[in-house]
């Protein structure tokens, strides 16, 4: 999704980038909070140990993903003055 959103057409807009980024955060919190919760409860020790090391990965993307200056770049040519209020 990334590359997808980073190497989008000229014209941004809300349908071409701001949705695309909206389901790539959303994709980013639901493996959180299952890593999370799989690191947690679940009764296989082996399987704690991989979602925890998959916290680590999905944080370790997330903190990439506020730094990245292409990513910002192509949000930031989003026209917003046509978009509705929602």
């Amino acid at each position: 999704m990334l590359p997808k959103i980073v190497a989008g057409p000229a014209e941004r807009t809300v349908a071409n980038t701001l949705l695309s980024y909206n389901q790539l955060l959303t994709g980013l919190g639901e493996s959180a909070a299952l890593s999370a919760l799989m690191a947690e409860v679940h009764p296989d020790a082996a399987i704690r140990e991989a979602a925890r090391t998959c916290e680590q990965d999905v944080s370790t993307f997330g903190t990439e993903l506020q730094l990245n200056r292409p990513l910002y770049d192509a949000i930031n040519k989003v026209d917003l003055r046509t978009a509705d209020a929602e």
